[in-house]
């Protein structure tokens, strides 16, 4: 064995058992998986008349380790390399030894691996996904044997499997280690921790409890949409921390050298920088909403002292002021006074500390949870000193050094990140775009040590990941404070395409694919929609050969294609007033997958809420963000609460039941009602249509509330321009006058309602109407 290249000498992982080496030999027909894989040979055995000219098979001893479920004692252990598939049994200490004979043709390609308990723990399987043979061979030495300390990607962990899931789910290719190397950059460490939680919340029981349609945790790892109903349904009422508790294997290097390292968030585009000096003193690099999110802007340049005990390395800093304002959310829960008054409070929040605790070491990079501590003060006295109300994760990496600009890559191109689109159009000069203003600004640039250094605003560019559609970039801008200091971005090349009309008619889905992304559909009637209706009647149209603008009577989005690489369509989406002259809020450039057809409805309520009659009891049903009512006519049930747990479903805590989306419409919505742990095959279907918009044209100083009866009282829920009613039932506003103002029933009308008592009493409707407001102001 040689010292491996790739990563640090190491013991062998956390949690594995004695001993690195081990197991039996390879068999060499496949077994069944429930993971699908490549057509195999008959056999892997190499043919014995190759002739001495032709290409040799390599030969490697693969070793390593299972996660500590009880149930992978002896487990079938498969390789996939190319179109050869290998077989062994691991040993009854979860350890295995895998000889592999790989061909010429499938040498440089990734090797997929897949162990699968035997017997009654057949539902337990794991993923995992190692470099090429060639890689492998390279890491193992003269002995031709690689295991969990030369590469500790040997080991089968839940994390390796939740990889490996959210790697098929966004269809991202495998073909070369250096695809290998950017799918693992592009995952989302959030979410791939939280499945590894609960896969091996799974794995640890004793005997199979998973989802009725679902035969083996990694079939439920495939399967994005049920998989994380079951993470939110599962730990809804834990800690952040408690999500991230998962014994995962790993190379116990933790030590943090000497040296400039970046953070990136799973929160959008948030990083920051960290220099640790080898005296104990560092640097912060970030932008001030890093920690915490206020209104203020500009930047943090912090020094800080800095110690590591174990996996837990400890900043201090002396006086780091992140907001100081007259109406700002205390980390304590309190909110500064902002009353008008003879005194107005002055409150401040300041970082004292940041534990980062490294919880595992991955190629990509270390990932942690950090914890901080807020001082808050109150008119420049400490009111509290305290941790922050969640747990952060991220990933602690020093860029590749592989991962380097050239001026033959990106001259005579037009490259988009967030607000900006950059043309090099020589060697040394360039025109930068601003989105947000429709300006144009000459620049000079150069390349130092692989960074792009442009003069516009000290703005320096460094890669840390090559993508088909261009870089993963760090993003610094030194000098405009309305800006992000330091940021995680996108810098995408814009390929020359040429879309229709069809081409739009899709759900647009913002990658990573989970129950709180944004989703967009463009419908073949014109329609722009998103949640249970349309955006306030809201249309698009094509505005040049990729782009099209979205828009309602308050708001427009301007959706522009970028490129499309493997089904993932790169776009720069802005966003701003729907007003003559627009001018842009904000631009950022993001993956989006696009599926076919476009549908009408997504769960979650939106700012109208969604209504909904339902044909066969006659009830109607009215979400908000967190509740629903049942109720016939004006006079509602209860209502109870639910909480959204993927894109298509609700879970109600106090039934144990899901609502589950399972068809919809412009006309109709399709929910399947069952208990959470069973199925839609053995639910109930409700059949729903979705109820009507109708509008409201306000004028004068006054609030509109909708309102209901029900057994426990009144409910009144505040509307503006829009409310949402379902047909055939009487239905009320309520009307309130601002002071100074009143309301007559001259100056209210439509919809064939009548004012009494400020309470517009609207009859059974069975089309959408407008409804005029005037409130007037007394003389």
């Amino acid at each position: 064995m040689k010292l491996p290249q790739l990563v640090l000498a190491a013991a062998c992982t956390l949690l594995q058992l004695s001993g690195c080496g081990g197991g039996s030999s390879s068999k060499p027909t496949p077994t069944q998986s429930s993971t699908p894989a490549s057509s195999a040979p008959k056999s892997s055995e190499p043919v014995s008349s190759v002739s001495s000219s032709s290409p040799q098979p390599i030969a490697l001893t693969i070793k390593g380790a299972l996660a500590p479920s009880l149930h992978l004692a002896n487990a079938d252990i498969k390789a996939v390399a190319g179109d050869q598939i290998f077989t062994t049994n691991a040993n009854s200490d979860r350890t295995y030894s895998l000889d592999i004979l790989v061909s010429e043709k499938n040498k440089a390609i990734p090797i997929q691996m897949f162990a699968k308990g035997v017997g009654t723990g057949s539902f337990v399987e794991l993923a995992n996904i190692l470099p090429s043979t060639i890689k492998l061979v390279d890491l193992a030495g003269n002995d031709k044997t690689v295991d969990s300390q030369e590469f500790f990607g040997t080991n089968f962990s839940t994390l390796t499997t939740a990889e490996y899931a959210q790697i098929k789910l966004l269809n991202l290719t495998l073909a070369t280690d250096s695809e290998r190397d950017n799918a693992l950059l592009s995952l989302s460490e959030y979410d791939a921790l939280k499945l590894a939680t609960l896969i091996q919340d799974y794995s640890s029981r004793s005997t199979i409890s998973l989802p009725e349609e679902k035969a083996t945790t990694l079939e439920l790892a495939l399967d994005a949409d049920l998989a994380e109903t079951h993470i939110s349904i599962t730990y809804r009422r834990a800690s952040e921390l408690e999500l991230r508790r998962d014994p995962i294997q790993t190379k116990m290097t933790m030590e943090v050298l000497s040296g400039k390292y970046f953070v990136k968030t799973g929160e959008q585009d948030r990083a920051y920088s960290l220099v640790f000096n080898a005296d104990g003193t560092g640097e912060l690099l970030a932008d001030v909403n890093f920690m915490i999110s206020t209104n203020t802007k500009g930047s943090v340049n912090s020094p800080f002292t800095w110690e590591q005990e174990d996996k837990v390395i400890k900043l201090s800093f002396t006086s780091l002021s992140l907001a100081k304002t007259q109406d700002v959310w205390l980390p304590i829960g309190e909110q500064c006074d902002t009353e008008i008054t003879d005194f107005v409070d002055t409150c401040e929040i300041k970082l004292a500390s940041m534990n980062i605790e490294i919880i595992t070491d991955r190629e990509q990079g270390k990932l942690f949870y950090v914890y901080p501590t807020f001082q808050s003060f109150r008119n420049g006295e400490l009111i509290s000193s305290d941790h922050g109300l969640y747990v952060r994760t991220g990933v602690l990496f020093k860029p590749q050094d592989n991962v380097t600009f050239t001026a033959e890559k990106i001259v005579n191109a037009d490259w988009h990140i967030g607000n900006y689109s950059y043309r090099f159009t020589t060697a040394t000069e360039g025109i930068r775009t601003n989105f947000l203003t429709d300006t144009q600004e000459q620049f000079v640039w150069s390349i130092v040590n692989g960074r792009l250094s442009i003069n516009l605003n000290s703005t320096e560019i460094q890669p840390f990941q090559e993508t088909k559609a261009g870089y993963r970039v760090l993003y610094f801008e030194n000098t405009n404070t309305a800006l992000a200091v330091i940021s995680n971005r996108l810098m995408v090349k814009r390929q020359p395409l040429s879309l229709t009309e069809n081409d739009w008619l899709a759900r647009w889905v913002g990658i990573p694919v989970g129950k709180d992304n944004w989703y967009d559909d463009f419908n073949p009637n014109g329609d722009w929609s998103s949640g249970f209706f349309p955006r306030g009647n809201g249309r698009w149209f094509i505005t040049g050969t990729s782009s099209i603008n979205a828009k309602n009577e308050n708001w427009q989005y301007d959706f522009d294609v970028l490129s499309i690489h493997d089904n993932i369509h790169y776009l720069r989406v802005c966003h701003g007033p729907a007003v003559i002259d627009t001018q842009w809020y904000g631009c950022f450039v993001a993956p989006y997958l696009k599926t076919n057809p476009a549908s009408f409805a997504i769960l979650g309520g939106g700012s109208f809420g969604g209504v909904f009659n339902e044909l066969a009891t006659g009830k109607y049903l009215k979400l908000t963000s967190n509740e629903y009512y049942e109720g016939v006519s004006e006079n509602i049930e209860q209502k109870k609460v639910y909480q959204k747990v993927s894109a298509t479903r609700l879970f109600i805590p106090e039934t144990g039941s899901i609502w589950q989306l399972v068809s919809n419409s412009s006309s109709e919505v399709i929910f399947c009602e069952y208990q959470a742990d069973s199925s839609c095959n053995t639910g109930t279907k409700r059949t729903l249509t979705p109820g009507l918009q109708v509008k409201l044209n306000i004028t004068g100083n006054g609030t509109v509330y909708q309102k209901y009866l029900t057994q426990h009282g009144n409910i009144r829920t505040q509307t503006s321009e829009y409310v949402m009613l379902p047909k055939g039932h009487k239905q009320l506003l309520d009307l309130v006058p601002a002071s100074g103002y009143s309301l007559s029933s001259e100056s209210i009308s439509g919809c064939g309602g009548k004012l009494a008592e400020l309470i517009y009493h609207i009859p059974p409707l069975q089309s959408s109407c407008e409804i005029n407001i005037a409130f007037t102001k007394i003389q």
